[in-house]
């Protein structure tokens, strides 16, 4: 581990064996981050720094991957160029998914952007499609689209009866 172990090993288990995150280590090691917020400010930073290194397509892609089940991401790629498939294969959590961090700040930033709103309902509606429950109610909670709830009840309700899932 070093002489700086304990560093080291706060982020190791912060970055849960994300090589990326780990990766970015040397970066930050000398950089001016308070100690008092260093998780939070360390995890700000590593997203911001990860998410402006790529490309708009991948920025793009992770997105939608973010509003996505967990494990659904050969999904989203179709017949994407295999070049965006490399660089998420390389962003991913083995088959997980992305890691609970990224996600994080992915719907953090999607929140903020223009048309993020509009993109939350799109995903929605397509998980409540798919009976993806859990994705469409989560994301109905995370972004308070209270309006979106009836829907859901009315979508998943029967489904989940005759599965005798609902008590």
């Amino acid at each position: 581990v070093g002489r700086e172990g304990p560093r080291v090993a706060h982020l190791m288990a912060l970055a849960r064996g994300w090589p990326a995150a780990i990766g970015l280590d040397d970066r930050v090691a000398h950089s001016k981050l308070p100690k008092a917020s260093l998780p939070h400010a360390l995890h700000g930073f590593l997203a911001e720094e990860l998410f402006a290194c790529l490309s708009e397509p991948l920025q793009d892609h992770l997105t939608r991957l973010a509003l996505l089940p967990s494990g659904s991401w050969q999904e989203l790629l179709g017949s994407e160029p295999s070049e965006i498939e490399c660089e998420l294969e390389t962003i991913l959590d083995g088959q997980a998914g992305l890691h609970p961090l990224l996600r994080e700040f992915l719907l953090t930033k999607l929140a903020e952007e223009e048309g993020g709103e509009e993109r939350v309902r799109e995903a929605v509606a397509s998980a409540l499609d798919n009976h993806e429950w859990s994705t469409a109610l989560a994301l109905i909670e995370r972004f308070s689209l209270h309006d979106m709830i009836d829907r859901s009840i009315r979508a998943c309700f029967r489904p989940l009866i005759r599965r005798g899932q609902v008590w």
